[in-house]
């Protein structure tokens, strides 16, 4: 029998995860049109709520954290996008791992969380929903220290950076470095990474 998958696009805010979602730089087979999808921003337009609206964020959060609870309970494939910040997406992914989830992971980093900011200004201009520029300095910092602790948690890590254009730098699979594409990183994010999880005993799969 097949496991359930959990799908995890992460990044900070405005890093890029939903550009990531709808281009092809992603295994898109192993999503279903009929698949769940987390996501407390899209919860928050399908109900026609605006975004300034602390409530309507709260309420949008309830949503999604009920709909992750219920795909979990019954054991149904399902994706999610989230910052990667704070405990409640960590307890995530280990109830996942734990009830035999198939987890693989996205994530979307940029070199400087001023390009995100600078991203999610024009985002606004455009009538989409905002993040305030402090928020996304806090959670550029606590988003990098839950990958670290993500990565041993997940059957499969995809990294990719989009400072200046989307792409892949690096695949890591069962613990162990299967592609780092060092020509692609040109930022430093990546190799902080890599750094941090054999600080951490992490994995084996990568060497200077």
């Amino acid at each position: 029998m097949d496991r359930p998958r959990y799908i995890l696009f992460a990044g900070v805010n405005g890093a890029g995860k939903s550009t990531l979602f709808k281009s092809g730089l992603w295994d898109r087979t192993s999503v279903s049109e009929a698949m769940p999808r987390v996501n407390s921003d899209e919860i928050l337009a399908s109900h026609g709520w605006e975004w300034e609206d602390r409530a309507a964020q709260l309420q949008a959060g309830r949503e999604a954290l009920a709909l992750v609870r219920s795909c979990l309970d019954a054991r149904t494939s399902f994706n999610q996008e989230s910052t990667l910040t704070g405990h409640s997406i960590m307890k995530t992914i280990a109830s996942a791992r734990q009830r035999g989830f198939r987890v693989v992971l996205y994530y979307v980093g940029v070199g400087d969380p001023e390009i995100a900011n600078r991203r999610i200004e024009r985002r606004v201009e455009f009538g989409g929903h905002g993040v305030d520029p402090e928020t996304v300095r806090r959670r550029a910092r606590a988003s990098l220290d839950n990958l670290v602790k993500a990565v041993p948690l997940c059957d499969e890590v995809f990294l990719f950076d989009n400072t200046y254009l989307l792409k892949p730098v690096a695949r890591i699979a069962c613990g162990d470095l299967v592609r780092y594409e060092l020509e692609n990183a040109g930022v430093s994010w990546p190799d902080e990474v890599m750094r941090r999880l054999i600080a951490a005993d992490a994995w084996a799969g990568w060497q200077d």
